[in-house]
């Protein structure tokens, strides 16, 4: 039986600027505040709250878990 060699690939967590494409880190207390700047052309990113309602409460029920699990290791 042949043995396969998996490899993990992490990025930091983050988004492609929309406007200049680099790529920039970013955390979910960073989305949950609702806006965000790329830190190389400046654009300001903002979150529609009430469209994306769902994926908002999702991301706050997920930081509320990481804290209360690693609250030493927080990921935000």
């Amino acid at each position: 039986m042949d043995q396969k060699t998996t490899y993990s690939y992490q990025r930091t967590p983050g988004l492609d600027c929309p406007k200049c494409g680099v790529y920039f880190p970013t955390t979910i207390p960073d989305l949950l505040s609702g806006g965000i700047e790329c830190p190389h052309c400046g654009l300001k990113l903002s979150i529609d709250r009430k469209a994306s309602d769902h994926a908002m409460e999702a991301l706050e029920k997920f930081q509320n878990t990481l804290d209360k699990q690693l609250p030493a290791a927080s990921l935000s």
